[in-house]
C-alpha cells in the first residue's frame, strides 16, 4: 500500500473509533448530516403565471430588490428569483433544500439579459421540509445576496 493509501486508511480508522466511543457513551450512534437534494425539481419559465406573488424579499444595493416570487403554471405552483431594476449581467438563482434549510442545491443559475429579470420556475411542494430561497449576484458586484427561506 501506498503513502496516500495508509493516510486514507488512518483517517478512516480514527472516524470510525470516534464513532463507536460516542455510540459507547451515548448509546446512539452520531447523526450525519443530510445529503443536499439529488437534483431539482421541475422546472418551467414563470412568464405566464397566473395568481402571482411575492413570497420573500431582500433589499440589494443601486436600487435594486431579490424576489422569491410564486405563481400558478398549468394548474401547478412555481417558484424562481426575480431582481427588480436588474442590469445585463446580474445573476439570479433558487437554492431548493428538502430538509427545511440545513442542506440545499442551487438551481437555475441563470445570466439576466435584454430585460429579462427572473429565472425559471421549480415546482414547489405542500411538505413543510421544503424550501426555497431566491439567491442573486449583480454584476457589478462579488457579493451575493439571499432572501430569506419559504417553507
Amino acid at each position: 500500500m501506498n503513502v496516500a493509501g495508509t493516510a486514507l486508511k488512518t483517517a478512516l480508522l480514527s472516524a470510525a473509533m470516534v464513532v463507536m466511543a460516542a455510540t459507547a457513551t451515548t448509546g446512539t450512534a452520531l447523526a450525519t448530516a443530510a445529503a443536499p437534494p439529488a437534483s431539482c425539481p421541475a422546472m418551467r419559465n414563470p412568464v405566464n403565471a397566473t395568481n402571482t406573488v411575492t413570497r420573500k424579499q431582500k433589499t440589494m444595493p443601486n436600487s435594486q430588490t431579490l424576489e422569491l416570487r410564486s405563481g400558478t403554471i398549468s394548474g401547478q405552483e412555481y417558484a424562481w428569483g426575480r431582481i427588480l431594476n436588474s442590469k445585463d449581467g446580474d445573476v439570479v438563482w433558487v437554492d431548493y433544500s428538502i430538509d427545511g434549510g440545513a442542506n440545499w442545491r442551487q438551481c437555475d443559475l441563470r445570466t439576466l439579459s435584454g430585460g429579462v429579470n427572473y429565472g425559471y420556475g421549480l415546482l414547489t411542494s405542500s411538505s413543510s421540509s421544503v424550501c426555497m430561497r431566491a439567491g442573486a449576484r449583480p454584476k457589478a458586484g462579488a457579493v451575493s445576496y439571499l432572501t430569506a427561506w419559504w417553507c
